[in-house]
């Protein structure tokens, strides 16, 4: 992969537009939220969710379109359903609605603002940058927040409604124009909340998946400047407790010239090519060097590294990505499913919930509409009842069939996900400030109903 071939078009915080929006957000402190049922937990040497969760999304992408903004924030919300359903719910999002959609002007390139298209870069990237200025492509020039923003207010379908593949046949691609240009095509699309295409002559019913809240991971001394040691352990107790996040840095000429994904990413070299985003999913430990490194999900595809992932050392200054740490919590239409915990959010010293966004960002609150959506099947109550009459294609399954088997969210870790993966009850301990997982018992069911229902037919 040459890095002529790619722009990484993504400001991250050293861009000032970007750096004011994240402060809109709280930052949290997950490793001090602990109540009576949960009990602290130390942060082990490694830590692989890939092991832990075996049920994440991964999109084999070739990063034509400067899109990692909109890839990683799909990701996570996506990995999150699925952790905190115990995999009930398994999506892949489309991010390229956000692309296609997002009805926001892009950043203009500012001298000096590294994680955005740098002025001095190689003879070959500069000229890609004159061929493709921001201008000329609707894709680069947002932010992770962009995206949580437009998920928030608007949601995102999963690809099945709207992909690239789909939107190709009827439409040019966001990666193909101007913004100008985008803006006058999909405008009037974009307006009209349905689906792309049919299956089995009906038009494909949507349904739509929003975030809850947006946070920031960043944790600073006391006087005021970035404290990696405390961000790095935040982060980790963040990925224990909840999933993945997402994390922006600025990616130097080796990383694409010389670097594979298939090794420890240590050192940078060469000029800044721009920012990018990627979605930590764990961390582990060079047993050679003792190096701590982050477990990465690139959007590259899965021929480019391990699989799409890579692994690259924690805490490489000129990289700025611990600085650059955000994540989100979906949203249930069923209320009680939702987080509504404090996270050791503050504002002028009063603990408030985190999740309320009329706090952090009244304006984009209030633009928020999330219609009459279905509990159960996450469709309009609109579109349930058009599916129902057979005029739409679509599920009435509800995505949570055992809603008795979800963990209680006050005290549950995704790093016990794969424990609750044939859960029937789950009990706590109060006294001992555990949790004791019966699923032994399902067997001794399931035998049970074998045997009668071969009686039963042998009769």
């Amino acid at each position: 992969m040459e890095s002529k071939s790619i722009l990484f078009g993504c400001p991250l915080k050293d861009y000032p537009a970007v750096l004011k929006q994240s402060q809109k957000y709280p930052f949290i402190r997950t490793k001090y939220w602990w109540n009576n049922y949960t009990p602290f937990r130390l942060p082990p040497e490694t830590f692989d969710g890939r092991d832990v969760w075996k049920a994440y999304t991964q999109f084999p992408d070739n990063q034509k379109c400067q899109d990692s903004w909109s890839i990683v924030a799909t990701d996570v919300l996506a990995d999150r359903y699925t952790i905190l359903s115990v995999a009930q719910i398994n999506l892949f999002l489309s991010s390229e609605e956000i692309v296609a959609c997002i009805a926001k002007p892009p950043l203009p390139r500012l001298p000096g603002i590294v994680s955005f298209s740098p002025n001095e870069v190689s003879n070959e990237v500069s000229k890609e940058n004159v061929n493709n200025n921001n201008t000329n492509n609707a894709c680069q020039g947002y932010s992770i927040y962009d995206a949580w923003e437009y998920i928030y207010e608007f949601g995102v379908p999963e690809t099945s409604c709207f992909s690239e593949i789909k939107l190709n046949k009827i439409l040019p691609l966001p990666k193909k124009l101007t913004y100008p240009e985008k803006e006058k095509v999909y405008q009037g699309y974009c307006d009209k909340v349905r689906c792309i295409g049919e299956i089995d002559g009906k038009p494909v019913a949507r349904r739509t998946f929003y975030l809850n809240g947006i946070f920031n991971i960043y944790e600073t001394t006391l006087n005021g400047s970035f404290d990696l040691p405390k961000t790095v352990e935040t982060i980790k107790y963040e990925l224990m407790r909840f999933g993945p996040v997402a994390a922006g840095f600025i990616i130097y000429e080796n990383f694409i010239n010389d670097y594979d994904g298939k090794t420890i990413y240590k050192n940078v070299s060469g000029k800044p090519l721009g920012g990018h985003y990627v979605s930590i999913m764990g961390w582990s430990k060079d047993q050679t060097t003792g190096d701590e490194y982050w477990i990465c999900r690139n959007s590259f595809g899965t021929l480019w590294g391990r699989l799409g992932f890579f692994y690259m050392k924690i805490g490489i200054p000129e990289c700025h990505l611990e600085e650059n740490i955000s994540g989100c919590d979906p949203y249930f239409h069923k209320l009680e499913l939702n987080q509504f915990v404090s996270y050791d959010t503050e504002i002028d010293g009063k603990r408030v919930n985190f999740n309320d966004m009329s706090l952090f960002n009244p304006e984009l609150a209030r633009r928020r509409n999330l219609f009459e959506i279905d509990e159960e099947t996450f469709y309009p109550v609109k579109t349930l009842e058009l599916i129902k009459k057979g005029k739409l294609y679509g599920s009435l399954q509800p995505l949570i069939q055992y809603r008795k088997n979800l963990p209680d969210r006050n005290y549950y870790w995704a790093e016990d996900f794969s424990k609750f993966k044939f859960v029937t009850e789950v009990e706590v301990d109060k006294n001992k400030q555990s949790i004791t997982i019966n699923y032994n018992y399902v067997w001794y069911i399931v035998f049970c109903i074998l045997f009668i229902f071969i009686g039963y037919k042998n009769r």
